[in-house]
C-alpha cells in the first residue's frame, strides 16, 4: 500500500487512518487564460491532536496568545510518499471544525512551490525589495556611459541600468531663439541637465534581482530571448525626475523690517537685509538676489509684505513681482494699505539662474514686515548615490510578477531546490516529451467536450496618461498599441481582457519652432514625453520600452553644457529603422516612423500560436479516467504530451489520487496548427490567412480577426494601418502647447521707452525722433534694446508686435505738426497731424518687426517751417503678442 505523510513546519503531523490525497495540478484554465502557473493543491483534513494543536498553536481558541504566527500567513510543509519527500510548498489553515463543544479537525490547503515562493514576498511592494546592487552615482559621465550599454551599476551587469532623455516634466522645445525660461534644449545654457533623468532597469534583471533577494534562483527558457538584453522598465515612483526631497539646504528666509521705498519707474529689488535662513549662502545682500545652487531644481518662492502707507494722489500705488533673469513670472498691483501675499513654482530653476523680488511704485510707498523664502525646495540628485528603491512605484511584488507571466503568456515552475524556471507556454509545451498513456485509458467514459472559447479578445497595455497617449485615444478611439478581433463565430463565451501592468509610449518627435511657437521643421529627436494636456508631469507605475541604440542625429542639443551629436533611443519598436521581423511591444501592428511595420509583436510572439490552436476547428477538450501507475505519475512533466489512441494533447488539469492510483484528466487538443502571417511595404500592412489541414483543422483567427489585429483601415480596395497618412501622429504636440503658454505669457513682454521732464523741441520740414530718455520693461524685457542716441527701441528676434505711442505738447501759432511711428526708417500707418496749440496724440499698429529693427516715434512741420514744441510727456511701446 502506497503510504504518505505530511510535515508541516518541520513537525510531522497526525493524519486519519482513512486519509488519502489527491493533489492536483494545473498548468491553464482556459476560462482564465491570464492564470498563468502550474501548481500542486490539495484540501487536507487532519484531526485534533495534541501534535496538531501545538502546530496551529491551539488555533481554536479564540483568547489563545498566538507567537510569531496566525492564519493569515502560510506554515512550510512537504509531503512524504513511502518517507520519500516528494512535495515542497506550504499549508493555509482554512478553518477548524468543531464537534460537542470541542475541536475535531482542521481543514488546510497544501501549496506546491510557486505558490510557496510568492507568498514569500507577502505585501512587500518593489520599493521593499533589497536594489543595493545597482547602487551608482549619477552624474554626467554615467549617464553617456549608460547610453552605450556598458555602464555597470554597483554589481550589476553592463547595460542593466540606462539613462533615457525623457521629457518628465520641462516641456521641452528646440528652437535657435534665445526663449527665456523655456528649457531650449538647443541652446548651451538651457540644455538637458543630470538632474532631468531617471533610470531604467533591464526587465529580466529586475526579475532576476527580485528572485535572488528572497534566496530564489531563476532560469528558463523565455529571459534567454534576445528581446529581453534590450527590454526595459522606467519604474516610477512619482511623475517628473528622480529627485532627492531631503536636500533642503538650499532654503532661504530673508526678511525686512520697515522701510520707505522710493519712486522706481522701473522694476528695483527689494532691499532685503536680514537673513533668517541661508545654508548654502545662496542671496547676497549687495545684489538683492538668490542664485540657484543646482540644475534641474524645482523651487517654489513665497513673499508677503504689509503696504503701511501710499502717498501721492488718489489711485498711487505699487506693484511687487518676483523675478527670474529678469523675465517677471508673477505680478501683484495694490492701490490699498493691505498685506500683500503670492506664491510661485519654478520647475525651470537651473544652477546660476538669478531670482529676486522687485518693485515699482509712481509716488513711493511705505512696507514693513517683508518675507522673501522658499516654501518648496526639490532639486534633483546630481553626484549622489542612487538607490532604486527611491525610483520604485508602490506596486505589489506579487502583482509585478503575475503582471509579468500574463503579458508573456508564461507559466513558471520549481526546478529543484530554490530554482524557478519562467517559460513561454508555447516554448514549454515544446519541449515536452511524449508519453503513451493509452494502457492507462478507462474507455468506458470519455467525454469530447466543445472548447469554450471567447466571443472577443482584447489585449492592450494600460492607458496613457500622458498626451501622446490621449491623442492617439481621441484620435482612434482605441489604446496605442491594442489589439481587440472577434472570430466569425456563433458561440462563444465572455470576452478576454488582457490588460498589461505596464505602459508604453507612443513615439513623439520634436518640431523645432521660432520664438512663438510655430513648427519651422522637424528635428530627428524622438523624445518620449511625459506630461498631460495641462503640462503637468504624470506618473505611469511601470513604463516598458525598447533601447533601440545610440542614435546618431543632426538635430544636435546640450547636455550638462556640451554638445550632443548623438541621442539614445527608446522606443515600443526594438530598432530603427523597423523592419518587419523588429520586435515590437504592441498588441496590433503600428505604424512606425522609419521603415517597414514590426510585426513581432506581443501577440504574434506570444500569444498567436496558443490562442490559434484553441481557436481551431479540431479543438476539443477530452475528460477521462485512467489507472496511473504512482510512478509514472511522479516522473510527470506537466509539458508532457500524452498519446491515447493515436491522439495527442497537452494535460491542462489532472487530479491525482495518490493512495488508489486514480486520475481524473482534462486534456487538450494540440495541433500545430497554421497560423496568420504578417509582411508590409513600409506602413502598408499584409498579410496571409491561415490555410486548413485535413487532420490539424483551420484556426478561425483569420478574416476579419486578421484585419483587426492590423488596426487597419479599407481605402480604395487597400488595406493601411490607422493614421497612415499621419505617422508622425507622435509629433510632441506639447511643444506647441508649451510654446502657446509662452506665447500667453509674453504678452507681459512689452518695451516702454519715455520721457517724463518736459523740453523744448526744435522741428522743421525733417523728421527727427522725439526724445526718449527712460525705459521700463514688463515680463521678459531682456530680448529689447534700447538706442539712447536715437531715442529709439529694438527687438533682438524680431515677431509680431502692438506699437503705441503718446505725446503730449504745447505749441503757439497752430502749426501742422505730423506724428509717426517709424520702423526700420520706414513710415508706418500709425501717423497723426496735430493743428492746434496744445494736445495729446496717440498712435497704435500691429504689424511684424523685423529682428534689430529701429522703431522711433518721429515729428516734423508738415509746412517745412522751423518753430518750437514744448514737449510734457511722450511714450513709446513695443508688446510682442
Amino acid at each position: 500500500m502506497i503510504a504518505f505523510s505530511l510535515i508541516i513546519d518541520n513537525t510531522p503531523v497526525d493524519l486519519f487512518q482513512d486519509e488519502t490525497i489527491v493533489l492536483t495540478r494545473q498548468v491553464k484554465d482556459l476560462i482564465d487564460l491570464t492564470s498563468a502557473r502550474t501548481d500542486f493543491t490539495q484540501q487536507i483534513v487532519i484531526p485534533s491532536t495534541k501534535t496538531n494543536d501545538a502546530i496551529f498553536q491551539n488555533y481554536f481558541d479564540e483568547n489563545a496568545e498566538l507567537s510569531g504566527w496566525n492564519a493569515f500567513l502560510k506554515l512550510d510543509a512537504e509531503i512524504y510518499i513511502h518517507s520519500i519527500p516528494i512535495f515542497n510548498g506550504c499549508i493555509e489553515l482554512k478553518s477548524v471544525k468543531f464537534k460537542n463543544g470541542n475541536p475535531k479537525q482542521y481543514n488546510v490547503i497544501f501549496y506546491g512551490d510557486v505558490k510557496n515562493a510568492l507568498t514569500l514576498f507577502g505585501e512587500d511592494t518593489l520599493i521593499d525589495v533589497d536594489w543595493t546592487d545597482y547602487d551608482h552615482t549619477i552624474n554626467y559621465a554615467n549617464i553617456k556611459a549608460s547610453w552605450n550599454q556598458t555602464f555597470v551599476a554597483g554589481t550589476s551587469n553592463a547595460g542593466d541600468i540606462i539613462y533615457p532623455v525623457v521629457d518628465w516634466e520641462k516641456g521641452y522645445i528646440y528652437s535657435n531663439t534665445n526663449v527665456t525660461l523655456l528649457n531650449n534644449i538647443k541652446l548651451s545654457n538651457r540644455g538637458l541637465a543630470v538632474n532631468d533623468f531617471r533610470p531604467m532597469i533591464r526587465l529580466k534583471a529586475m526579475m532576476v534581482n527580485i528572485f535572488d533577494k528572497i534566496g530564489y534562483t531563476l532560469g528558463g527558457t523565455l529571459l534567454t530571448q534576445t528581446q529581453f538584453d534590450d527590454m526595459y522598465v522606467i519604474p516610477m515612483g512619482q511623475a517628473g525626475p528622480l529627485r532627492n526631497p531631503l536636500n533642503t539646504d538650499a532654503n532661504i528666509d530673508i526678511t525686512m523690517g520697515v522701510t520707505v521705498l522710493p519712486i522706481s519707474m522701473n522694476w528695483t529689488k527689494m532691499p532685503l537685509t536680514t537673513v533668517v535662513t541661508d545654508v548654502l549662502g545662496l542671496w547676497s545682500i549687495p545684489n538683492d538676489e538668490y542664485t540657484s545652487p543646482f540644475n534641474g531644481g524645482s523651487v517654489t518662492f513665497k513673499y508677503t509684505m504689509d503696504i503701511t502707507a501710499l502717498p501721492g494722489a488718489a489711485g498711487a500705488g505699487i506693484r511687487t513681482s518676483i523675478s527670474v533673469n529678469g523675465f517677471y513670472v508673477s505680478s501683484k498691483v495694490t492701490t490699498a494699505l493691505v498685506t500683500i501675499t503670492d506664491s510661485i513654482n519654478l520647475p525651470y530653476l537651473s544652477k546660476g539662474d538669478v531670482v529676486s523680488l522687485e518693485y515699482q511704485t509712481t509716488q513711493g510707498a511705505t512696507v514693513t514686515n517683508v518675507v522673501f523664502e522658499t516654501t518648496e525646495v526639490n532639486f534633483g540628485i546630481d553626484g549622489n548615490t542612487v538607490n532604486l528603491s527611491a525610483a520604485m512605484p508602490q506596486v505589489k511584488v506579487s502583482e509585478f510578477i503575475d503582471g509579468f507571466l500574463k503579458l508573456f503568456n508564461a507559466i513558471i515552475i520549481p526546478n529543484g531546490t530554490n530554482n524557478f524556471d519562467i517559460h513561454n507556454i508555447d516554448e514549454w509545451y515544446d519541449t515536452g516529451t511524449t508519453l503513451d498513456w493509452t494502457r492507462y485509458l478507462d474507455t468506458t467514459e470519455i467525454d469530447h467536450d466543445k472548447l469554450e472559447i471567447p466571443r472577443a479578445v482584447k489585449m492592450s497595455h494600460r492607458e496613457g496618461k500622458d498626451l501622446s497617449n490621449q491623442a492617439f485615444l481621441s484620435l482612434n478611439n482605441r489604446r496605442f498599441g491594442a489589439a481587440r478581433f472577434s472570430p466569425d463565430v456563433d458561440f462563444a463565451s465572455d470576452d478576454f481582457n488582457l490588460e498589461s501592468i505596464f505602459n508604453i509610449g507612443v513615439p513623439s518627435i520634436m518640431r523645432e519652432v521660432n520664438d512663438l511657437g510655430v513648427v519651422i521643421d522637424i528635428t530627428d529627436l524622438q523624445m518620449m514625453v511625459m506630461l498631460d494636456n495641462d503640462s503637468k508631469a504624470v506618473q505611469h507605475d511601470l513604463n516598458l520600452v525598447f533601447f533601440a541604440g545610440k542614435k546618431t542625429i543632426t538635430s544636435t542639443y546640450y547636455f550638462d553644457g556640451n554638445l550632443e551629436t548623438t541621442f539614445p533611443l527608446i522606443s515600443p519598436f526594438a530598432a530603427d529603422p523597423t523592419i518587419t521581423a523588429t520586435q515590437s511591444l504592441t498588441f496590433g501592428l503600428e505604424a512606425t516612423f522609419n521603415g517597414s511595420i514590426a510585426t513581432n509583436t506581443l501577440f504574434t510572439k506570444y500569444w498567436q500560436r496558443y490562442l490559434s490552436r484553441l481557436y481551431s476547428s479540431n479543438s476539443r477538450l477530452v475528460k477521462v479516467r485512467a489507472i496511473i501507475p504512482v510512478g509514472e505519475w511522479l516522473t510527470l512533466q506537466m509539458n508532457d504530451t500524452v498519446a491515447l489512441s493515436g491522439n495527442y494533447y497537452k494535460i491542462q488539469k489532472i487530479e491525482y489520487d495518490i493512495l488508489k492510483e486514480e486520475a481524473n484528466l482534462e486534456l487538450v487538443t494540440y495541433q500545430d496548427v497554421d497560423v496568420i502571417s504578417w509582411s508590409s511595404t513600409g506602413n502598408v500592412p499584409a498579410w496571409t490567412d491561415p490555410i486548413s489541414h485535413p487532420t490539424k483543422g483551420v484556426t478561425v483567427i483569420k478574416g476579419v480577426a486578421s484585419r483587426d489585429i492590423v488596426n487597419g483601415r479599407v481605402y480604395a480596395g487597400n488595406e493601411y494601418i490607422t493614421l497612415n497618412d499621419q505617422v508622425t501622429y507622435g509629433d510632441n504636440t506639447l511643444l506647441s502647447l508649451k510654446n502657446q503658454m509662452a506665447k500667453a505669457n509674453s504678452r507681459l513682454s512689452s518695451y516702454t521707452a519715455y520721457e517724463s521732464t518736459p523740453y523744448t523741441l526744435a522741428i522743421t520740414g525733417a523728421a527727427i525722433p522725439v526724445r526718449l530718455s527712460q525705459t521700463l520693461g514688463i515680463g521678459d524685457d531682456t530680448r529689447y534694446t534700447f538706442d539712447n542716441a536715437n531715442d529709439g527701441i529694438s527687438d533682438n528676434y524680431g515677431g509680431q508686435f502692438v506699437l503705441t505711442a503718446n505725446v503730449s505738447f504745447e505749441q503757439v501759432g497752430s502749426k501742422d505738426v505730423k506724428f509717426y511711428i517709424s520702423v526700420g526708417g520706414t513710415t508706418t500707418l500709425a501717423t497723426a497731424i496735430s493743428y492746434g496749440d496744445s494736445t495729446s496724440i496717440s498712435l497704435d499698429i500691429s504689424m511684424n518687426v523685423g529682428a534689430n529693427s529701429l522703431v522711433q516715434l518721429m515729428v516734423l512741420d508738415l509746412n517745412a517751417e522751423s518753430h518750437t514744441l514744448d514737449i510734457d510727456s511722450a511714450t513709446l511701446t513695443m508688446k510682442l503678442i
